[in-house]
């Protein structure tokens, strides 16, 4: 025999202690500024999408953000690099995987991305929506000459394994 109060508060207490390690786990693979999966989460996570999808292995590295930090603070610099993210994040496609390994360095596999005009495309755009949002928040006389390097490779084109490809 058993006592269906105890039965339903235990079950209570292992569906809350799956959804706090599930949460545990989330924080530990996530980039707290940006919400991009964090440098280790990313690197286990490409590798394995490097290996069984098609696209395009972007590295994507911000230029000049140091002077963002030196003239408008490190504040600031958080609110270009939240905005840079999400800037990203609206142009690869659906399904596609982001990740900040770096302070001012993001990596993404943009799935189905399969061309250098595809590329190019989404260059332009991150460079032209990047200058946009900084002036937004820092003031349209910022002169900082803020952009975008992207440095891209194809899947399986070019390899499938996310560290050879990332070098």
């Amino acid at each position: 025999p058993f006592n269906p109060e105890v039965l339903l508060r235990r079950i209570d207490n292992i569906v809350s202690k799956q959804k706090e390690m599930l949460s545990l786990k989330n924080e530990a693979n996530t980039d707290k500024l940006t919400g991009f999966l964090n440098k280790a989460a990313t690197n286990t996570q490409l590798t394995t999408t490097c290996t069984s999808a098609t696209g395009c292995l972007m590295m994507i590295d911000l230029d000049s953000f140091k002077l963002v930090n030196d003239i408008y603070g490190h504040e600031m610099g958080d609110k270009i690099l939240v905005s840079f993210a999400d800037i990203i994040k609206s142009l690869v496609p659906e399904g596609s995987k982001c990740g900040r390994i770096g302070g001012d360095e993001f990596v993404s596999f943009a799935l189905g991305v399969d061309s250098e005009e595809k590329v190019a495309d989404i260059t332009k755009q991150l460079n032209e929506r990047l200058l946009k949002s900084a002036k937004e928040l820092m003031g349209e006389e910022m002169n900082i000459p803020l952009g975008a390097s992207v440095g891209a490779v194809f899947v399986p084109r070019h390899g499938n394994d996310y560290n050879s490809l990332l070098k």
